[in-house]
């Protein structure tokens, strides 16, 4: 029954897809855009009903959605997408981008509102910077880091988040020396040389003595849900940067592939793995569609930029849309070729993930 799995991937797709056409919806609605048709998942149609001006649609294949705005490379049709002010077409294009981020911070936030299983053991001193805090306070190697003020440590990731936020303040720290329990005051840097850290020491967690479900109250999971969703972006971009200067390899993994990690994720980690993994393919979907290659939003903003530094002279439309068709197609092509791969690693039996 391991072929079940692999449908996880229609939710999966469905909602990344369905909330970035809702973000062009709405604003193509606060544009004034003509909205033809609104469908769930994608054609042939099964059957359409016309209300307020819209056919709303359902289509047999169930994934995502799409929206269809009238006259996207016609500026002479009325109220169609081309005929509006460059600044108001960026909107629309990168709304959808926008409501993928939106999506990724609730996804989030709900992971850390609902409780994620965090690894729990003894944090031991390993190193101590000379003339660092740590040092100076009179912490010492083999100290087991009991708290920080009345914070309970957890692990080594618990101790470094809140020292971060309580640089340049007094933390009481105690600790298990032997058979003593000994206390000392350190104040974090607020800037450290690099690969010093705040405190000045190194620290390992000896075991995992036991793994908790730890919750937060909403208003702190929304603000960790934003925060972790800056970190997973500046990640990202770290990424494309080194594969762009040569430094990282490059990779890639087509719908197969996708369907692959999303059925891995469904049959090792359930639904809270498969609830941070749609988050962070909702972060990649975000990124890809801002890259300025025809056919993407990206590639339709360069034209708006264009259009913009050019004071109102656009790009003849039927050209700017065979770029944007040449793009898809050579799109298409590229996941084609990466689909082949995603399949010849699957025969072979090899993970993508695990």
């Amino acid at each position: 029954m391991d072929w079940i799995y692999w449908l996880a991937i229609i939710p999966v797709l469905s909602v990344l897809v369905f909330v970035h056409e809702f973000g062009h919806f709405v604003a193509a609605l606060w544009a004034k855009v003509k909205i033809e048709e609104a469908g769930v998942g994608y054609p042939p149609r099964l059957f359409a009903v016309r209300w307020r001006d819209i056919d709303w649609s359902i289509n047999l294949i169930p994934i995502g959605g799409f929206v269809r705005m009238r006259g996207e490379e016609d500026p002479s049709a009325d109220n169609s997408l081309a005929s509006k002010p460059p600044w108001k077409r960026a909107v629309v294009l990168v709304s959808g981008v926008a409501m993928n981020v939106l999506l990724a911070v609730l996804l989030y936030a709900a992971i850390y509102a609902v409780g994620e299983p965090i690894p729990v053991g003894p944090v031991v001193v390993t190193d101590l910077i000379p003339g660092a805090p740590a040092a100076v306070a009179g912490l010492q190697v083999d100290d087991v880091i009991l708290r920080l003020d009345d914070h309970e440590v957890l692990n080594t990731t618990d101790l470094a988040a809140y020292t971060d936020v309580h640089r340049g303040q007094p933390v009481l720290v105690t600790v298990r020396r032997g058979d003593e329990i000994v206390q000392m005051t350190v104040t974090p840097r607020v800037s450290a040389p690099a690969g010093q850290g705040a405190m000045g020491i190194g620290i390992r967690m000896s075991e995992i003595t036991e793994t908790r479900m730890i919750s937060h109250p909403i208003w702190e999971a929304m603000a960790m849900g934003a925060q972790h969703t800056l970190d997973v972006l500046q990640f990202m971009l770290d990424g494309l940067r080194g594969m762009v200067m040569g430094t990282v390899a490059p990779a890639a993994a087509g719908p197969v592939g996708i369907a692959q990690a999303t059925s891995e994720v469904a049959r090792r980690s359930g639904l809270l793995g498969l609830v941070d993994l749609t988050a962070l393919l909702s972060l990649n979907f975000a990124l890809i569609n801002l890259i300025p290659f025809p056919g993407l939003d990206g590639g339709r903003l360069i034209f708006v930029l264009l259009e913009a530094l050019r004071r109102g002279k656009r790009i003849d439309p039927e050209k700017e849309a065979i770029v944007h068709f040449a793009g898809l197609v050579l799109m298409m092509a590229f996941v084609a070729f990466v689909s082949i791969f995603d399949v010849l690693r699957i025969i072979r039996g090899e993970s993508l993930l695990f």
